[in-house]
């Protein structure tokens, strides 16, 4: 199914469901109240107040990633613990914990550590990361809780682009326009907003790829 973000208000947060380049995929959604949150990498990111938030690897793409380090496969769905949104800043937190929910580490990660910044419109994530951390005690079946060791911060705008595949709708509106001056000022609109909100370099470069592409008649690039 094509991937799109939708600037629905339920519960005051935005239900929306962002996409990227390559396999994995974020779903952030929204909620309040007893409402949970739900993000899916490998998916999207989306509202469903009868679960908790979790990741999906229910998509067949990721089929081609490793077994956990015991052997066992990937489970279809890996629940977020300590999850936190703040809506002034649009700020998601939430950690995935491999080996408290599964009694073992994935590629050697105990656990991961999201900070999730989405720029006004939620049309992509502008900053943040995700934090990998190991154990420094490698007898997980101990116990007492281990101690995490930090590996590696992978950082949303750099290794990580997420743009919302609903962006390609802009697009098409904006390119509907037989004045070319008027499709300037629409992606410049979008761009220098951006910028201003904190979205990185490499974010604007995919963006303009995108763009430049449907100008010339390609459509359904963010899927």
């Amino acid at each position: 199914a094509r991937r799109f973000l939708s600037n629905r208000q339920r519960g005051g947060y935005p239900s929306i469901r962002m996409a990227n380049f390559g396999i994995g995929r974020y779903a952030y959604p929204a909620s309040s109240g007893s409402n949970r949150q739900h993000i899916h990498p490998a998916g999207n990111i989306r509202t469903a107040p009868e679960v908790s938030a979790y990741i999906s690897y229910e998509n067949p793409h990721t089929r081609v990633w490793p077994a956990l380090d015991n052997g066992a496969p990937i489970p279809a769905r890996v629940p977020f613990r300590r999850v936190s949104w703040d809506p002034g800043e649009r700020l998601f937190r939430g950690e995935i914990c491999w080996v408290e929910d599964f009694q073992t580490t994935w590629q050697g990660c105990a656990k991961w550590c999201y900070r999730i910044k989405f720029d006004s419109s939620f049309t992509c994530i502008v900053s943040g990361g995700c934090s990998q951390y190991g154990l420094a005690r490698r007898n997980i079946s101990d116990s007492s809780i281990p101690q995490a060791l930090p590996l590696k911060v992978h950082l949303f705008g750099e290794e990580l682009v997420y743009i919302s595949a609903r962006i390609e709708d802009y697009i098409a509106g904006e390119l509907t326009s037989s004045i070319p001056q008027m499709e300037q000022a629409a992606f410049t609109r979008l761009t220098s907003r951006w910028h201003k909100e904190g979205a990185s370099r490499r974010t604007l470069e995919i963006f303009t790829w995108v763009w430049n592409a449907m100008r010339n008649g390609r459509s359904g690039i963010i899927s």
